[in-house]
């Protein structure tokens, strides 16, 4: 499968048709055609916060490193929990800048 910017689509279509109904008969396939989900963009913590105990990618400035890092961990009422992705360590002496929700997790497609 492959994805397609369907408004694109659209307009490459415009004049393509020799009347109108055709015309709108094919942008009404696309844009009732099966649409995949966007990837998920960050979100500041600025802007929000994750539900508390909702599991999440970050971007943290990790004190320890100076460094930016992605880890994963959850919001609670007491603060962020978070763990270092490539170590498995908890982290300490950290500050979240930004979030996105986890991906759906793997599953077999049906008919395969």
């Amino acid at each position: 499968m492959r994805a397609i910017d369907a408004d694109a689509l659209i307009d490459s279509m415009n004049g393509e048709f020799t009347d109108h109904i055709e015309e709108s008969r094919a942008i009404t396939i696309v844009n009732d055609a099966p649409t995949i989900e966007a990837v998920s963009e960050w979100i500041p913590c600025s802007e929000r916060l994750p539900e508390e105990r909702q599991d999440v990618y970050v971007t943290v400035f990790w004190d320890g490193y100076g460094d930016t890092i992605t880890a994963y961990g959850m919001r609670t009422q007491f603060g962020w929990l978070l763990w270092n992705t490539a170590e498995g360590e908890l982290i300490k002496g950290y500050t979240v800048t930004a979030w996105m929700p986890l991906p759906k997790p793997y599953g077999e497609r049906k008919g395969e």
